[in-house]
Formats: C-alpha cells, structure tokens, sequence
C-alpha cells in the first residue's frame, strides 16, 4: 500500500492510508494514547483518545473528536516555545507552562465522531466507522464495534 496516495479525507472503511499528515501526542505508552491529528489535505483535526488496545497494544482503538484546525496549529505553535517540534510525528516533553495552552485546545475539541483501530495513525487505518454515542454507550469490545478480531500474540 503506497502511503504517499493519502484520502482526502477519514472515511468509513477497512485498510487504507490515512489521512492524516502530522500529530501531536500529549500521552505516549509504546505509541501515541492521547493528542491531536491534522489532515492538512481537508483542513480538518481531530483529538484523539485510546480506548482500547489488543494483547501487546501494536494494534489500538482510538475515539476521535474535531476540533478547529487553527486551535491545533496555534498550540503547536506554542509549544514549538518549549522544544523544537518534530515532524510529522511530535511528543513533546511535558513542562508545566504547557498546561494552559494545552488546555485552550482541548477546550475547543467537538463530541466524538469517529471510531478508528489503527498499529500507525499516520500509516494505515485498519478500520473507521462513524462514532454513535448512544449505540456505543457502554461499549465494551471496540474492536468488536469495529468489525475487527482482536489480535493475540502467540506464546514462544
């Protein structure tokens, strides 16, 4: 799959590349858990949050949420303050000045609009389907609410 053809756009459906051109993470545990996405083809960026993840977290199920595209680049802007930002892919070191402009940003962050597993959120999308709070609510199995087998690692 050649990752240079990105979609326009997110959009339901099952492995493709994606869309997205740079992200921010504000948690990392073996990957990004939590931050920001820019698609910068469709002037659109999301927050996202892990909500799950499969037996050795490669593969994980993150919820998505819009939010302005200019809130995104500000903050990134503000933090580029602190340390060189790195491209496309930047996790910052936490500082406590970071915290108010961090905050503006989740301020401004929508209600959840998508569902998406992915190994890679700037490679390949292993499936996206719109986010239904009120079907979801209480959802337990997000790879189940995605179509997709959770994977297990076989013991050695």
């Amino acid at each position: 799959m050649d990752l240079r053809e990105r979609p326009s756009a997110l959009h339901e459906g099952e492995n493709y590349p994606s869309p997205f051109s740079r992200l921010l993470a504000l948690g990392y545990y073996d990957g990004a858990t939590d931050g920001f996405l820019v698609d910068e083809a469709a002037g659109q960026a999301f927050r996202f949050e892990m909500l799950d993840g499969d037996e050795d977290d490669r593969r994980r199920v993150f919820r998505l949420a819009p939010v302005p595209v200019e809130a995104v680049t500000r903050l990134m802007e503000q933090l580029a303050c602190f340390e060189p930002p790195r491209q496309p892919y930047w996790v910052p070191g936490w500082r406590a000045e970071m915290e108010g402009p961090v905050r503006s940003a989740l301020e401004r962050t929508g209600q959840p609009a998508w569902l998406v597993a992915a190994e890679d959120l700037l490679g390949v999308i292993a499936a996206a389907r719109p986010y239904n709070a009120e079907a979801m609510d209480g959802e337990s199995d997000w790879f189940a609410a995605l179509g997709l087998a959770r994977q297990h690692t076989e013991a050695g």
